[in-house]
């Protein structure tokens, strides 16, 4: 853009006064398109212009156009100056120095002078591209946006724009209005990396997983080595539980970062290697010590590892650096429980309840808490909460059909204790029949009824025992990882 808008102004500047001052002004001219150009000797030639006719703009705006592509900047500032004194109603010279600010990153320094030429010349698109820049760069979204919308009102512009509206939108929140312009930037560049690898990103936002894959694959397909590439595929590789695919992307960026050495722990945890995550935990949290969701990892590990003790102390860790930490209260809470530790263990799981009212698998451990402490009538609640919220497994199934058969629903009971066969006979069946062993137990009043004792024999081959009662919280998992 620069040499046409020296040509543009050759063709329309009038004559120096000083005719000496035209011919070493054509001598730097002729120099225009050789292996010469931007050459110290054309800058000679039209310094020896300026000389002669100091007040002769084009030279001085030539000598600027070879000094900012030769990165003397003092130079071409100082010729800008010159511009913006003998034209001071002329956008250029005010256009040409904040785009030289731009380039040096004083941005601050470039506003004034890019808004004073877009005043100057709100018709010309150039100028609202490097203001929406100057905008961008200062972390002001919306007036870049603004900017950037306003080269579409001007009349037809390259596509370009639409990256840049879609940059603007994004770090705006506007993820949907983001979506929309890269995608219509990449309908004549499908082969830009950023447009595809932000796209990605856009479409994580608005959680439609499938097309942001899709998009950051097309981003790896471009340059398969960034690091921030393989991060988020990676990353979005691991929600998706592809681990496969998730393992070579983490390993590539390594231990380049805390989040990094992080999501190597948790592709190791979800792979069952406990020692290897804990260890990568461990790393992590050298430099993030104040990280709830790397200490609540830790804790899971620990307690898989059997680790019980160094597991309740890392869910600890990880509620006082997040008291409101989901996982952790649950978590606790169990694994408390199931030592014993019943006050401490309905305390945090009332308290994970209270925090995430819409989660199955809490009401179900705070459940079996206050059925241990001798509160059916609060635990068959939480129950019903649970199922009610979809958790609708064999574990919550039993649990139910035992508090009824005890409360007399004697129907409503058989129902859910065929739900809890239909789902894991293996274990709930043989648990049953040794229960019938004892002279009295929770079957007694159905023990001899048809209707249970078709039941159990349509289940016969599961009689032989099993894994024994399942009659406390499991510890230390967490609701999407149930045993």
């Amino acid at each position: 853009m620069l040499i046409l808008w020296l040509a543009l102004m050759l063709i329309q500047a009038e004559d120096p006064a000083d005719p000496e001052a035209l011919e070493w002004f054509r001598k730097g001219e002729d120099l225009i398109g050789t292996t010469e150009e931007f050459s110290d000797r054309q800058a000679e030639y039209f310094a020896r212009a300026a000389e002669l006719s100091p007040e002769w703009a084009p030279a001085h705006f030539n000598l600027a156009v070879i000094f900012r592509r030769q990165a003397r900047y003092p130079q071409a500032h100082h010729h800008c100056d010159r511009l913006i004194e003998l034209e001071p109603e002329d956008s250029r010279g005010y256009a040409f120095k904040g785009r030289l600010f731009l380039e040096e990153r004083r941005t601050e320094e470039a506003l004034p002078l890019l808004e004073r030429a877009v005043e100057l010349s709100p018709g010309d698109p150039h100028l609202w591209e490097d203001l929406g820049e100057v905008y961008y760069q200062s972390g002001r979204y919306r007036e870049a946006l603004g900017a950037f919308e306003r080269i579409l009102e001007l009349g037809p512009s390259g596509t370009e724009v639409h990256f840049n509206i879609a940059l603007a939108q994004q770090n705006l929140g506007n993820f949907r209005e983001a979506i929309e312009h890269y995608r219509r930037f990449l309908a004549s560049h499908p082969d830009d990396f950023h447009a595809n690898f932000f796209l990605g990103l856009a479409y994580r936002q608005v959680e439609e997983d499938d097309r942001a894959l899709e998009s950051l694959l097309a981003a790896e397909r471009i340059r398969s080595d960034d690091p921030d590439l393989a991060r988020e595929l990676g990353n979005l590789y691991l929600h998706r539980d592809n681990l496969a695919e998730a393992r070579p992307r983490l390993e590539r960026v390594g231990g380049v970062s805390v989040e990094s050495v992080s999501n190597l722990g948790v592709l190791a945890k979800r792979e069952g290697r406990y020692a290897e995550a804990a260890e990568y935990f461990r790393r992590a949290l050298l430099d993030d010590p104040g990280n709830a969701l790397t200490w609540g990892h830790l804790g899971d590990v620990l307690v898989e590892l059997g680790q019980l003790d160094d597991g309740a102390s890392a869910y600890r860790k990880a509620l006082e650096h997040d008291p409101r930490d989901f996982d952790s209260m649950l978590n606790l809470g169990t694994l408390l429980a199931n030592e014993g530790r019943l006050d401490e263990g309905r305390r945090l799981l009332a308290a994970a309840v209270e925090r995430n009212s819409s989660s199955g698998v809490a009401r179900y451990y705070l459940g079996v808490v206050l059925e241990r402490q001798s509160d059916p009538d609060s635990a068959l609640r939480e129950y019903r909460k649970a199922l009610d919220l979809g958790m609708d497994e064999a574990r919550l199934r039993f649990r139910l059909a035992v508090l009824l058969f005890r409360r007399g629903d004697n129907a409503t009971a058989l129902e859910h204790l065929a739900e809890a066969f239909e789902r894991d006979p293996t274990r709930y069946v043989p648990v049953v029949i040794d229960e019938l062993r004892a002279v009295h137990g929770d079957f007694d009043a159905v023990r001899y009824t048809p209707e249970f004792n078709r039941l159990l024999e349509r289940y016969r081959p599961y009689w032989i025992a099993g894994e024994g009662r399942p009659d406390q919280p499991d510890s230390g998992r967490l609701p999407s990882d149930p045993p």
